[in-house]
């Protein structure tokens, strides 16, 4: 699972994409502020997990006794 970083620079244009294992929005904010550019600008896509719903479960099969 990877995190998508999309940074732009100081005109609102899309610089590059970085895939990354894990990262977050100050990591970058601190590695752009050492470079001197403090107002190009960084999004950052969360992570994609599965979601499960516990309230979904598949039905049992139905059987002949539980008209009995």
């Amino acid at each position: 699972m990877f995190e998508e970083v999309r940074i732009f620079n100081a005109r609102g244009t899309l610089k590059r994409t970085v895939k990354t294992k894990e990262s977050s929005k100050r990591f970058w904010e601190k590695f752009y502020a050492a470079q001197g550019k403090q107002n190009s600008r960084i999004e950052i896509r969360p992570k994609r997990r599965a979601r499960i719903n516990p309230f979904e479960f598949p039905e049992e099969p139905k059987t002949n006794w539980d008209d009995y």
